[in-house]
Formats: C-alpha cells, sequence, structure tokens
C-alpha cells in the first residue's frame, strides 16, 4: 500500500511539474508538433562555449571588457549594496561541422549585489558562528547584447539585438535577416510573494513561432531548454540557432 501511495504521489508531481512548464512557455499546436529541442549543454554556470542539438560553440573570444561598481550603501550603518556593470565586446565561431556563423557582439550587464548585514549590526548581534555579514544577494537586473552574425550560407550579415531589463515583462529582441523581421516575445510567471521572472522567450515573425528558449531561473541545476521550427531554410535555422546560442550563454 505505501509503495502504490508513493507510486501515485510522484506521477501526480511529475504531471503538476508538465502543466507548469507548458504554463510558463505555452507553444502553438503547430510549432509543438514540428520541432527538435534539446537541454542547453554548458559545463559550469560561467562556460561560454555552450552546446545544443547538433550545434556548438568552436570558439567565444573576449575582445575588450570593462567593469565598473556603483555604491548605493556603503554597509556601515545598512548592508552593503552596490550595482556592477560589465561591459564586453567579443566574437563567437559557433554551428556544425559543415556550417558555421561568426558572431560579433556587445553586451552589457547590470548586476545588483546586496549583503544580508551591515557592519554595525554586525558588531551589536556578532555571533562566531554566524557568517551572515559576508553572505550577499547576487542577481542580474538588466541585460542588453546586440551585434551581427556572418553565415557561410548567406552573402550578407545578419543584425540582431536583445534587451532584458529589470521589469522581465518588458524583455524584448529583434533578428534581422534581409527583409525578414523576427521579433522576441517573453512570458514570465508573477507570484504575490516573489518577483516577476522571465520563464522563457519565442521568436516570432508572422504570428508563427520559429524557436523558443524555456527558462528555470529559481532552480540553478536545471538546464534552460531551446527549441528550433522545423519547417524552415537551412540558412534560417542556422542564422536562429546562432541567435539563440547568445541568448543561451547569457540569460
Amino acid at each position: 500500500m505505501k509503495k502504490l501511495t508513493l507510486n501515485i504521489f510522484l506521477a501526480c508531481l511529475v504531471f503538476l511539474l508538465a502543466c507548469s512548464s507548458v504554463k510558463d512557455l505555452p507553444m502553438t499546436a503547430e510549432f509543438s508538433a514540428n520541432n527538435r529541442s534539446s537541454e542547453v549543454n554548458k559545463r559550469t554556470l560561467d562556460d561560454y562555449l555552450i552546446r545544443f542539438l547538433d550545434y556548438r560553440a568552436y570558439k567565444n573570444k573576449i575582445i575588450h571588457v570593462y567593469s565598473a561598481d556603483s555604491t548605493i550603501n556603503t554597509g556601515v550603518l545598512v548592508p552593503e549594496h552596490w550595482i556592477r556593470m560589465d561591459k564586453m565586446n567579443a566574437a563567437m565561431l559557433f554551428g556544425t561541422d559543415s556550417v558555421k556563423s561568426r558572431i560579433e557582439y556587445n553586451l552589457v550587464t547590470l548586476t545588483n549585489y546586496q549583503k544580508h548585514r551591515s557592519v554595525l549590526s554586525d558588531i551589536i548581534l556578532k555571533d562566531p558562528k554566524s557568517s551572515t555579514y559576508d553572505e550577499t544577494d547576487i542577481y542580474r537586473i538588466y541585460t542588453n547584447v546586440s551585434g551581427t552574425i556572418i553565415n557561410s550560407l548567406c552573402k550578407d550579415s545578419v543584425r540582431f539585438s536583445f534587451e532584458s531589463p529589470k521589469d522581465p515583462e518588458l524583455t524584448k529582441g529583434k533578428l534581422q535577416i534581409g527583409k525578414d523581421c523576427f521579433l522576441i516575445r517573453p512570458f514570465v510567471r508573477s507570484n504575490p510573494a516573489a518577483p516577476v521572472v522571465l520563464t522563457g522567450i519565442e521568436l516570432v515573425k508572422d504570428s508563427v513561432v520559429y524557436a523558443a528558449m524555456q527558462r528555470f531561473p529559481e532552480n540553478i541545476y536545471k538546464r534552460n531548454k531551446i527549441f528550433l521550427y522545423n519547417k524552415v531554410t537551412a540558412l534560417e535555422q542556422s542564422v536562429i540557432a546562432a541567435y539563440f546560442a547568445i541568448l543561451g550563454t547569457y540569460l
């Protein structure tokens, strides 16, 4: 009886998780039936050589990096709080053994850092066993990336952009292949007890979904998942995969 109860519980849990995933990233019937998908494969969270499906990054060369901190609170009376701006200029070689893209891009991120305790509170409430003063909440509040994709199947370069501000509902992006313009559509999950989070994005043109990425921001151990539409040209799929390689690396 206990084993049966456990099996029923596990089945219900799997069903609820599946429902949650569908809710976070709804798909059209056409896209759901005609896509290839895989998890984003990165050896570590800071691994810049992304891999998914039969695509991979061969190189990701960082050309120039600049960082600067903006202090909000020094940490004496109230917990130390600062925002770090990182700017990076880089080039990625991405694709398959037969078709490759060179992605030249500029990345700007703002990251929030806030310690749990101030110097004063640490002195007043000093506990030899406590290390909360050294604990820091870290989370990204802004991401902006733009650049060009030079693909071996296309004589002209392809331009792209993506912006995810503090309010995830305002996330936007664009991929321009010749005269065709593909736009990013965000999906978020809101909870009265927690901040709004970006759970997924879709790349859309004329109401047709060409790609999607499902995110799991509340679970650092669960990998993002990328979906690519099958009914596209070889050029479209190669360039869209390159665009999502950048997004999958830095989102």
